[in-house]
């Protein structure tokens, strides 16, 4: 046996030092040298790994299959940094969707996604600059249109 004080021995279950070959597996849980998996219920699990190039991956699988979440609660800021010009893609059912790059939020693909819905809109829009839009459906205008003449815009009804 190793040499260890009486507050570290294994019968108490107290170490300040762990020199391990193997897995641990403490419960459910699994340790090893790069990840850490969970098991919170049966065919549930959650994994946090290590891959190269300093990845982090954190993987939750659901036994339904639509139920693993993963929740971010803060009592303060939480701050995503991409140290990288691909920025920030938001993958949703195996498909990139959208890109948060240096100074712009866009669609990964061309006429792709829509903001907002039919049952779900925006309430206002503020846009400084210029607004390029290939049809515009208006429900309501106020103000004038066409360079503040009448004549200098062609309306349909």
């Amino acid at each position: 046996m190793p040499p260890y004080n009486s507050a570290n021995t294994p019968a108490a279950g107290t170490f300040t030092t762990c020199d391990a070959t193997t897995d641990f597996t403490i419960g459910t849980l699994i340790i090893t040298d790069d990840q850490i998996q969970m098991t919170p219920s049966t065919s549930d699990t959650v994994t946090i790994a290590a891959a190269s190039d300093g990845v982090l991956n954190i993987t939750t699988v659901d036994n339904d299959g639509t139920a693993a979440d993963v929740n971010l609660t803060a009592d303060g800021q939480i701050v995503y940094r991409a140290n990288d010009a691909a920025g920030h893609i938001f993958n949703i059912n195996g498909t990139n969707q959208l890109s948060v790059i240096d100074g712009m939020i866009q669609p990964t693909t061309d006429n792709d996604v829509d903001l907002g819905s039919s049952a779900n809109s925006f309430k206002n829009a503020h846009i400084q600059g210029t607004a390029t839009v290939g049809t515009v459906t208006a429900t309501n205008v106020d103000g004038i249109i066409g360079a503040n003449t009448p004549a200098a815009g062609t309306f349909t009804t």
